[in-house]
This record gives structure tokens, sequence and C-alpha cells, in this order.
């Protein structure tokens, strides 16, 4: 007795759907049931049996690998492709910081400024937190991207 087609996986995602989600109280979203997959397919390949039986095709950087992962199997591969399609795909994008929230940002650091006189870590501290939320406000830029700004050129 062997899976080989991923059916393990593929109750335990079905199992998985029936339960409520964060979004929708009737059930779970079909990317919380991708994870499943790629855990699944990362326990496998991680595993002895993957190690005896991984293949390889190229060298150095263009590599493809040859697995016999189950979540891999052509079964698995319509298995998910039809939860997708029944399921639907629900898209939530992070919203833009509006103006007036920065602006009420911008007021809640001045405020804590005026409050903190004395010591002068505590205004290091808000300046340079004032100066990376304008810097990303204005640049339009995510988290990692602030750094990367060229402070000179900006002076400039």
């Amino acid at each position: 007795m062997e899976d080989t087609f991923g059916m393990a996986a593929a109750v335990a995602m079905l199992m998985k759907s029936t339960q409520p989600g964060r979004y929708d109280n009737e059930y779970t979203q079909f990317e919380t049931l991708r994870k499943l997959r790629a855990a699944y397919s990362n326990f496998y390949h991680a595993s002895a049996t993957s190690a005896n039986t991984a293949m390889t095709l190229g060298r150095d950087t263009a590599k493809s690998f040859l697995t016999t992962c189950p979540t891999q199997s052509m079964w698995f591969e319509r298995f998910a492709k039809g939860c997708l399609k029944r399921m639907g795909q629900e898209v939530r994008q992070d919203l833009a910081v509006s103006i007036h929230v920065m602006k009420a940002l911008q007021e809640l650091l001045e405020n804590e400024w005026h409050a903190s006189l004395e010591d002068e870590k505590e205004r290091v501290k808000l300046a340079l937190i004032g100066a990376y939320s304008i810097t990303a406000f204005a640049g339009s830029f995510r988290g990692h991207e602030v750094f990367l700004v060229d402070t000179h050129g900006l002076l400039k």
C-alpha cells in the first residue's frame, strides 16, 4: 500500500477547506489550502525517501529536479486546479496609507517629541521613525526599499 498520487494530501486539503477561515466563517480560502501542499512537498523532499530517488538535470545555476513526490503528480495537479476553479480566489491587497493617516502619524510623533524634552535617545528614535515613514510615503516605497534610498542624492 502506497500513496503515489497524493491522496493523503488531497484529503487533508479537503478537510481543511471545511474549517472556518480568516475572512469567511464558512470555509477556508484556496491560498490557505495551497500551504498544505507546500508543507507536504517540503517534508517529502527533506525525507530519506526523496534523497534516494532525487535526480537533477543541469549544472551550476540552471537546474531541473525530477521528483517522485505525490503532490507533484499529474493527478494532484488536476485536483489542485479543480479546487481553485470551484473555490475561486479572493485577493486582498495591502491598501496604501492615506495622506490623512500620515498626517495623524506625524502629529503623534510630534506630540511625543515635545513630551520627551529630557530624553535625547527617545527624540532620536522619534526623528528616525518620522524620517522613515515620510520617506516611504513620499517615495511610495515598501518597507525594505526605504533603506536603499541614497540620502546624499535625496538631500541634493
